[in-house]
């Protein structure tokens, strides 16, 4: 297990119940935790499953479980899988590719590592609950069902996910599945880079296990009792456990956590027992045998055994016996080997129980501590069991794990498949030593980042890493190394910076309560511009914390250096290092030191993998930004720099100073009075500018602009030579005898020149003339800055010198989206580098962050990624009730049906499954009542957005009537708008409803008090009484349609009882139930209204639109109706309704429920021919008629 061929495992993932993490896992084994609880009803209701039996028995062992919380959540946008694919893949395969994640990222392993990499995956995956559930739901599937359900795919999609090339395959060994996978992950290892083995369980129905409950497989008393006298059978689990394999002597040089080095094998029954399900203890020991054997283990290093443990009378003793006989000659049958079967926490995980077993054990060993074993105790041991000459114990406390003298620790685990698949694995682990002797940090400011796909995701994990940090100990350059370097960067980001712990705490601290508001990252929308400042921008300690890190930047600065000394014996690494007294305001050593901070900046940023789009160099800084863009080579770039700065040192005399909140016209006029002993010698904003000329000129306009223009700003710079002044005249003109021997290169990136303010010819760049311009001519910074922007685009201008110098000007010369970054300033250039780092990954930069490490850095376990799970597995209503075992009446919606692969719907009324709509009658006609398009919308919204009728919110508006006839059946269709928003119903092309669906997001209203309301209003009429009125206005009301009770009102609001027939809340006419209750509450709607003004008008209104209806909760038989008048006039009204249980809680919400009048007598009514129609009919005379005039004669009547 230490050769060559020894196999290391390099990360571990899990997902078990109780537990979404391994620091999860570990607290439930530490704490000694029972994690098997009662069913929950949102799995599945006991009373509701069609199972008939002479009996109950099988009731109990389905009643418990081993569940994973959100087993019905996932985070597909994270996997790149749309909500609708995502509704129809088997939570197995979801589990199994955020546990891989887990793992991948517990070992350091990013997207990029693994990309078509020959990484072999074996996952172990027996069940398939949503292959039985999926039968019947053809009109809800879609063309990804296939693909989605099937267990092949469990591996497959990890394969594809992180385009992995090796063999990619599903194990099914049943209950030895994942040590099975193990296994040929270890034999791959020879051929492949790295393996991912591990298995996975879902439990979505009961199916299952009322099968295994009839078989007396399973515990009924909801416990699991390994090795205990009570072992009643197993009870099941769920979960999902992942592990990552790479040959040892790769990890060791790779530098991977090792958890330990594995070494497995496997073996099958054949016919040594009968019947095939039964283990058998022979091939149990003979796989023991070969294994320690192959791999050279000698069987008294064996510490503990993680037991396949399953609690089963008969398997228990089997396995118990196997183990003694084995292990009792090495330990003269004393009982010193630890035992345990973490079944007693988490259940039996089926395909993925031995992966549970073997991450537990990876835990054990890694945290030197041996877990207890629980229900079990040394006086309820197995009777069929001889604890006494074995030589192995049951743990029942948890105890240390003791280093062997080699210093190692040393486990084995069991799994046993039902079909007689044997495995067993041997794990070790060498304690490593801690590296005492550490380099210090490249940058003693550590970067911390944290991405995600989505927001909610990004908070979730800087929730735990706050967590992490406030309870364990850690090094911020190790959490600053794996965030940056062993951690996938998505597009959701934030970066904290700090050079302890308590700084990064306190970073998140101010950050998080802005996570809200950041945005994806827009990498292919980014404006990259170096900005090289000028002069002015040195202060004392430039560059000194720079030339203390062993980076690039240091290496340049020595460089160019080395380079100057060829024209002077300065050195440029003394003056920073040693500043005098004169630093600031020496005009020759001052731009030498401008131009290495800025060239140094060029080729550290170059190192980290920042590239500019384009670059700029402000007067002096143009120098760098001109070897920068490729136009010159460093040498040239030294010559000229030398030269500049020597000639225009002697100049000495003038002054520049800075104007802001200034119209630089006016600025330009001013300075025409001095007779060219002032110009503007820099363009810098809109509104800033720097005057450059005389001492004594720039004095006097100082003096004049206090008086003329008090609001300017104005800032006398600290360099005795006016520049691109006429001070500069005698160098400018020298300077280009010194130059005369550039070589022009071909420039690497776009420049645009200061001098022009526009994109130049590098060639012309490279000429001596182009320099005494330079020296001479204004500075058109704002407009060369300007001219970089790109439109659409984020602009980033990243400074590069001792202090930025645009970042205060940007607003004034652009409009754009933009935003200055400055490479370094005082007093703190590292922290101020770090912030620019930290700022461009927020930005969406892929940056090199290699250079930031030394490679001696550990890798933590923060941060780790959480996932934003929705709700979005398993979304057809018709599967969810499938695999709840829900009685097959109650799945089928009695008049909704969904076309086969589409989004189209057909609907069909008979009086045999709608009887109710015959019995609505309007003056003497039949029409549908509107409430059943409301139950129609909300059975399409069901199955379009694959949500709970309690989760859906509905408008709807009634566009025309729907005349029915008992003599035929109705058939209507849907239609959507084409972005699925609007949903018409349609009766032969002829719109009868529109409506539209989304998410409910409102809360339940409060439950209502409704022996007080009843108080506070007044009974007004019986049911008979108020059928009777209803008939007087011409409205006809069958038998199931005549719900209401008694009738309270005062003013505008009104409290009515109401009674559903027992026939219409039978559960085979559910899909009936709302339509009738709702007609029930739209017949309330006259109570609105004052019943005596209603005799003299005999004006009636009737619902035409709803603003809101949501089904907050299942109605009962028995009903209250509240509705409350909002508005009224002699056209339209609006109110609110509530339909409450008799408990007082709000079943039914309807929301802006507009009515209007559809009386005859009201001038211009919008309605008054929505209650009859022309219809033609053929009718039969006995004469001819020929030449005859037919009169036709207008009637008004109203029917």
């Amino acid at each position: 297990m230490d050769g060559d061929e020894a196999v290391a495992i390099v990360g571990i993932g899990c997902r078990f119940p109780g537990a979404d993490s391994i620091d999860e896992f570990w607290k439930i084994l530490i704490n000694g935790e029972d994690h098997i609880k009662e069913v929950p009803n949102e799995r599945w209701n006991i009373d509701e499953i069609d199972y008939t039996e002479t009996d109950d028995s099988w009731k109990n062992s389905v009643k418990y479980a081993g569940l994973i919380d959100e087993f019905d959540k996932w985070d597909n946008k994270f996997f790149g899988i749309g909500d609708n694919e995502a509704g129809w893949i088997n939570p197995q395969t979801c589990s199994t590719l955020e546990v891989t994640h887990s793992a991948l990222e517990n070992g350091g392993f990013t997207m990029q590592n693994m990309k078509g990499s020959n990484t072999g995956v074996y996952i172990g995956v027996t069940n398939n609950d949503m292959m039985c559930g999926a039968a019947n739901c053809r009109n809800e599937s879609n063309n990804t069902m296939v693909t989605g359900i099937n267990s092949s795919l469990t591996a497959n999609r990890i394969s594809n996910h992180y385009d992995l090339r090796g063999p990619s395959m599903a194990v099914d060994t049943a209950c030895s599945s994942s040590m099975t996978a193990v296994y040929m992950g270890c034999q791959a290892i020879r051929e492949c880079e790295m393996a991912i083995c591990g298995g996975v369980n879902s439990i979505l129905s009961p199916s299952i296990f009322i099968v295994l409950a009839k078989a007396k497989m399973t515990s009924p008393s909801g416990k699991s009792h390994p090795f205990a006298n009570d072992a009643e059978g197993y009870v099941r689990g769920e979960g999902c456990g992942v592990i990552v394999l790479k040959k040892l002597s790769q990890a060791l040089k790779d530098k991977d956590k090792i958890w330990g080095t594995i070494a497995c094998g496997c073996n099958q029954n054949g016919k040594t027992s009968t019947p095939i399900i039964a283990p058998s203890s022979k091939q149990q020991r003979v796989l023991l045998e070969d294994v320690l054997r192959r791999y050279k283990v000698d069987p008294s290093f064996i510490q503990h055994v993680e037991a396949h443990g399953a609690g089963t009378p008969v398997g228990d003793p089997i396995e118990m016996r196997a183990l003694s006989e084995f292990f009792g000659p090495y330990f003269n049958n004393e009982p010193t080997i630890a035992m345990g079967s973490v079944k007693s926490n988490i259940g039996h995980l089926e395909s993925a129980a031995a992966i549970a077993g073997l991450i537990k054990t990876l835990l054990m060993i890694n945290h030197g501590r041996i877990v207890q074993s629980l229900h079990y105790t040394e006086e309820r041991g197995n009777s069929n069991i001889d604890f006494k000459n074995s030589a192995l114990k049951v743990a029942t406390s948890t105890i240390p794990w003791p280093v062997r003298p080699d210093g190692a620790r040393y486990g084995s685990i069991n799994s046993f498949g039902f079909g007689g698949s044997n495995g067993h694995a041997i794990v070790k682990k060498v304690p490593t030593k801690s590296n005492n002797k550490r380099l210090d940090p490249v940058f003693d400011y550590c970067m911390i980042a944290i991405s995600g796909t989505s927001i909610p995701a990004v908070m979730k994990t800087l929730e735990h890493m706050k967590l992490k940090l406030g309870t364990d100990s850690y090094n911020v350059q190790d959490i600053s190394y794996t965030s940056l370097l062993k951690r996938e960067h998505f597009n959701y980001r934030v970066a904290f910076i700090g050079k302890t712990i308590h700084d990064i705490s306190k970073e998140i601290l101010d950050k998080e309560s802005k996570l809200q508001n950041i945005l994806p990252i827009r990498s292919n929308e980014l404006n990259m511009i170096f900005l090289f400042g000028g002069v002015g921008t040195v202060w004392t300690g430039t560059c000194q914390q720079m030339l203390d890190r062993d980076t690039a930047f240091r290496r340049t600065l020595i460089r160019i250096d080395e380079e100057l000394q060829q024209y002077t014996k300065i050195s440029i690494v003394d003056e920073i290092k040693n500043p005098t007294n004169s630093f600031l305001t020496n005009s020759f050593k001052g731009p030498l030191i401008i131009f290495a901070c800025q060239v140094s900046l060029f080729h550290l940023w170059r190192s980290l993998g920042i590239h500019p789009n384009i670059i700029v160099g402000q007067s002096v800084g143009e120098v760098a930004a001109a070897h920068a863009a490729g136009v010159l080579n460093l040498k040239d770039a030294v010559k000229i720099i030398f030269y500049r700065s020597s000639l225009s040192s002697k100049a000495n005399g003038g002054r520049m100073m800075v104007v802001g909140k200034c119209d630089i016209s006016e600025i330009e006029e001013k300075c025409l009075k001095y007779n060219g002993k002032l110009s503007i010698g820099v363009y810098s904003s809109k509104e800033a500018c720097v005057i450059s000329g005389d001492k004594e000129a720039i004095e006097d306009i100082q003096e004049d602009l206090k008086r003329t223009m008090p609001n300017t700003l104005m800032k006398i710079l600290d360099v005795n030579c006016a520049y691109h002044s006429y001070h500069m005249d005698d160098a400018s003109a020298e300077l280009p005898k010194y130059l005369d021997d550039l070589k022009p290169m071909t420039p690497e990136y776009e420049i645009i020149s200061t001098v022009t303010g526009e994109k130049i010819d590098s060639s012309f760049m490279a000429t001596p003339m182009y320099w005494a311009k330079n020296l001479r001519q204004p500075v058109h910074l704002s407009k060369a800055v300007s001219n970089s922007m790109v439109e659409n685009r984020k602009n980033i201008v990243l400074e590069l010198g001792p202090k930025p110098v645009a970042k205060a000007h940007l607003r004034g010369i652009t409009n754009l989206e933009a935003v200055s970054i400055p490479s370094l300033n005082q007093p703190d250039e590292i922290r101020t580098f770090v912030s620019a780092l930290s700022r461009l990954f927020e930005c969406g930069y892929d940056i090199q962050f290699e250079q930031m490490f030394h490679g001696d850095e550990c890798l933590t376990d923060i941060p780790q990624y959480k996932f934003n799970r929705c709700k979005v597995l398993m979304s057809s209503e018709t599967l969810k009730n499938n695999l709840k075992g829900i009685k097959e009446n109650t799945k089928k919606h009695l008049f909704v049906m969904q076309k086969v692969l589409s989004k189209d719907f057909t609907i069909q009324f008979t009086p045999l499954t709608t009887p109710y709509i015959y019995q609505h009658i309007v003056e003497q006609v039949h029409i549908a009542p509107g409430a059943v398009h409301a139950e129609i919308a909300l059975e399409i919204a069901r199955c379009l957005l694959h949500l709970p009728t309690s989760e859906l919110e509905i408008s709807l508006r009634f566009v025309n009537r729907l005349r029915i006839d008992k003599s035929h059946t109705e058939k209507l269709t849907t239609q959507a708008d084409h972005l699925n928003q609007t949903i018409d119903i349609k009766s032969n092309e002829k719109i009868i409803c529109k409506f539209e669906m989304k998410r409910a997001t409102r809360p339940t209203p409060c439950p209502i008090n409704i022996t007080r309301l009843k108080t506070k209003l007044e009974m007004y009429a019986t049911g008979k009484t108020f059928y009777s009125k209803l008939n007087d206005f011409g409205f006809h009301y069958g038998q199931d349609l005549s719900v209401i009770k008694d009738c309270r009102r005062l003013k505008n609001q009104y409290l009515v009882s109401m009674e559903v027939s027992a026939k219409v809340f039978d559960s085979e006419f559910r899909s009936n139930l709302i339509p009738v209750i709702l007609d029930g509450a739209f017949q309330t709607t006259i109570l609105s209204f004052d019943p005596n003004e209603l005799e003299k008008t005999r004006d009636i209104s009737v619902p035409v639109s709803i603003q809101s209806l949501i089904v907050h909760k299942q109605p009962g038989q028995r009903l209250y109706v509240l509705g409350q008048l909002v508005k009224t006039n002699i056209f339209r009204s609006t109110m609110n309704m509530l339909v409450i249980n008799e408990n007082g809680d709000v079943a039914i919400e309807m929301i802006g429920c507009e009515l209007q009048n559809v009386s005859p007598t009201v001038p211009d009514n919008p309605l008054k021919n929505k209650f009859y129609e022309i219809r033609w009919q053929p009718v039969s005379f006995d004469r001819k008629f020929e030449n005859d005039i037919f009169v036709f004669k207008r009637a008004y009547s109203y029917s």
